[in-house]
């Protein structure tokens, strides 16, 4: 059983990460990776495959290519390397995906094309793109949902998606000890005496990372507080309007490879965005032990039946700086934080996708 994994790029994202752990788990002779488009270098994944002895082909086309050329390559790919199952994630790749029969197709659903394309293409354009990917996902041989929040939603829609929820590299991402967090601390020029906040992630619309810094900004004001420091990991389309928010007690950090070092140096992980699939920068600050502060989405609720570490808050800045306010406090109190339950470990979503692939090929053999 060979896999042929078609992705966009290999840009560092929630999905690339995905896609990272199932293949760190596969014998790199069972799979091949597909890339469409040119790399942006800074933000590739790539050298991280390639760690792993990954084989990846990279067709390098523009949007300009035609279609048919496009399927062309795919199509020599899946003949050269005798593919028998295909697995996409995203929009661009589920489209070409689909349109190839002669092999199973697996997709990995995300995100809710109808919560998400609209805060980036606008209303009008993101509710079309949301309606194209809709009528693909219900080509596609075996969709699969990365959340029970997702799946429900398609459910709706009167489309049906098995699931298999995201998981974290447990060997990566883990707590440290006091002693080593101040170390980490001390080597990022972070200080010591803090409590630190943390919040990773794509700085675009439907982060609202321009709502959480204004939220702390205010909570530090209103309680009067100059020992807790929030840092902001992350790029997008949002940055210099988040720039304008900074203040003393804010560091906006940009994209950094080693998210882990930094989840290790803070006490507190938060997230402002009002939608996910099952988001992976929770789970891997759940993993490293950090108290968490999230917007109440159904992804979140989902993530919270399974930690008491996590604490939701309304929409709105109030009910925010009041759950801040909590985990602080609990924090200066010398509260200890829980281990997660690992059911959200890669080894067992790699294991359940392998699973899947395995049942897909007794029932079309």
């Amino acid at each position: 059983m060979k896999i042929l994994y078609i992705v966009s790029t290999l840009q560092r994202s929630g999905p690339i990460n995905v896609l990272y752990n199932i293949t760190r788990d596969l014998d790199v002779n069972d799979y091949v990776i597909l890339t469409l488009s040119p790399e942006e270098s800074e933000k590739s994944m790539k050298s991280d495959f390639e760690k792993l002895g990954s084989q990846i082909v990279a067709l390098n086309l523009t949007r300009m290519v035609r279609k048919k050329q496009v399927l062309n390559n795919i199509k020599e790919v899946i003949s050269s390397n005798n593919i028998e199952i295909i697995h996409s994630h995203g929009l661009r790749a589920d489209y070409y995906a689909s349109k190839i029969k002669e092999v199973a197709h697996f997709s990995t659903i995300h995100n809710y094309p109808y919560e998400d394309y609209p805060k980036i293409y606008g209303k009008v354009l993101g509710t079309f793109i949301a309606q194209a990917h809709m009528k693909i996902i219900k080509r596609i041989n075996y969709p699969i949902a990365c959340s029970y929040a997702i799946q429900k939603k398609f459910k709706r829609k009167k489309i049906e998606l098995e699931v298999v929820q995201n998981g974290v590299d447990t060997k990566r991402f883990f707590r440290v000890t006091p002693d080593k967090k101040r170390q980490i601390r001390e080597k990022l020029n972070l200080p010591t005496n803090h409590i630190i906040l943390i919040s990773t992630g794509m700085l675009i619309k439907r982060k609202r990372p321009i709502e959480l810094v204004r939220g702390f900004n205010k909570f530090l004001l209103e309680n009067q507080i100059n020992d807790c420091t929030l840092m902001v990991l992350g790029s997008g389309n949002l940055e210099k309007q988040v720039q304008k928010e900074i203040k003393e007690n804010v560091i906006l950090l940009g994209n950094k490879k080693e998210v882990e070092t930094y989840l290790q140096a803070s006490d507190i992980f938060i997230s402002n965005s009002s939608s996910e699939g099952l988001p992976m920068a929770a789970l891997e600050a759940l993993v490293t032990g950090l108290s968490t502060v999230l917007s109440d989405i159904d992804s979140h609720r989902e993530l919270k039946l399974k930690s008491d570490e996590i604490s939701l808050f309304k929409n709105d800045i109030e009910d925010m700086m009041e759950k801040i306010k909590i985990e602080y406090f609990e924090i200066k109190n010398n509260k200890q934080s829980r281990e997660i339950n690992m059911d959200f470990s890669s080894q067992i979503m790699s294991s359940s996708y392998l699973q899947k692939y395995k049942i897909s090929q007794r029932r079309d053999n």
